[in-house]
C-alpha cells in the first residue's frame, strides 16, 4: 500500500501534454528504453538546474503540484529534489516501475569523504532490466539512463559513465578527459517524499549550504555545457574543456541567467539585491 501511495501522490498535478510541450515534444514517447531515453534527453536539455529559490531565501517546495507549476508552467529550472520528482511522474504516468533513492555526493570531494544524502536519483525498471536516471546532477546531469551494472563503460550524447559496485553500495563515475571521477553514491533502499523533505529544507535554509551561498545554475546542450556559480561562467565543449570568464556586473549576470539558461529571473522578488552580492569583493585578510 505504501508504494501504490507513493506512485499516486507522485502523480498528482501531471499534465502529459504540459510537460510534452515544455520538453519541446509533440506527445510523450512510449514506455519502451528508446522512449525513456528520448524523454530523458529532452527533459535534460529543456530544463536547467538551478538554485535561485534557495539563495533568494525563497525555500523549495516539493509538493508535486508546486514542483510542475514551477519546472513547468513558469518555465524555471530545479535542483535534484526537483527535477527527479519532475521526471518520476512522468516515467510513472507512462506506466513504469519507479523508485526514488537517495545518493551521498562526492563530487570533487576526497577520499573518504562522509556526510548526509543530499541527492536525489531514480531507478527504473524498462524492459525486464534496471536503470539509472538522474535530471538533477546540474555539472554532469544524465542525458540517457544508464543500466545498473558494474564495470561497465556506458557511452552517452555528453559523457561516459559506469558504475562501481562495492558490497551494497553503488558508486557513479564519469571520465572527463581521460579521468574517472566520482559523481555520488547510493544504495538500493528506496526513500519516500517525508524522507527528501528535512534533507531539501536544509539545503535551502541552511547558511551553510552551498546552494544558500552561491548562485548555481547548469545546463545540457546539444553539444557541450553551460555553467554558472556566481559571477563565473563556464561553457564546456564537448570534450569537457571549459571556458570561464567572470561577468561585469549584475546586468550581465541577469542577461546571461535569462539568455543562455532560459530563465526569466528580473520577475523574482529581490534578485538584483541577491546578485549584487556576487560582485561585493572579500574583506581584506589581516
Amino acid at each position: 500500500m505504501r508504494h501504490a501511495w507513493h506512485v499516486t501522490s507522485a502523480i498528482a498535478g501531471f499534465d502529459p501534454a504540459r510537460y510534452a510541450r515544455r520538453l519541446d515534444l509533440a506527445r510523450l514517447p512510449e514506455p519502451t528504453l528508446a522512449g525513456v531515453r528520448r524523454l530523458v534527453a529532452a527533459h535534460a536539455l529543456a530544463i536547467p538546474f538551478e538554485n535561485l529559490d534557495a539563495v533568494l531565501g525563497r525555500g523549495v517546495d516539493l509538493s508535486p503540484e508546486a514542483v510542475f507549476a514551477k519546472l513547468v508552467e513558469q518555465r524555471r529550472g530545479g535542483w535534484c529534489f526537483e527535477q527527479n520528482l519532475l521526471l518520476g511522474m512522468a516515467l510513472r504516468h507512462l506506466g513504469l516501475e519507479v523508485a526514488d533513492h537517495a545518493g551521498q555526493v562526492l563530487w570533487f570531494r576526497p577520499p573518504g569523504h562522509g556526510g548526509p544524502r543530499t541527492h536525489r536519483l531514480l531507478l527504473v525498471d524498462i524492459e525486464g532490466r534496471r536503470y539509472v536516471a538522474d535530471a538533477g546532477f546540474g555539472a554532469v546531469t544524465l542525458t540517457d539512463v544508464l543500466a545498473l551494472e558494474p564495470d561497465v563503460e556506458q557511452v552517452t550524447s555528453h559523457e561516459t559513465f559506469r558504475f562501481i559496485r562495492e558490497g551494497a553500495i553503488w558508486r557513479q563515475e564519469v571520465r572527463l578527459r581521460d579521468e574517472w571521477r566520482t559523481t555520488y553514491r547510493f544504495d538500493l533502499c528506496p526513500w519516500w517524499p517525508d524522507d527528501f523533505a528535512p534533507v531539501n529544507y536544509q539545503l535551502a535554509h541552511d547558511p551553510k549550504s552551498q546552494f544558500v551561498q552561491a548562485v548555481n545554475l547548469a545546463r545540457v546542450l546539444p553539444q557541450g555545457r553551460l555553467g554558472l556559480r556566481d559571477a563565473e561562467f563556464t561553457r564546456r565543449a564537448p570534450d569537457g574543456t571549459p571556458q570561464t570568464r567572470t561577468l561585469r556586473d549584475v546586468d550581465e549576470m541577469l542577461g546571461v541567467i535569462e539568455g543562455e539558461f532560459g530563465i526569466e529571473a528580473r520577475a523574482l522578488p529581490g534578485i538584483e539585491e541577491r546578485l549584487a552580492q556576487c560582485f561585493v569583493p572579500p574583506p581584506a585578510s589581516l
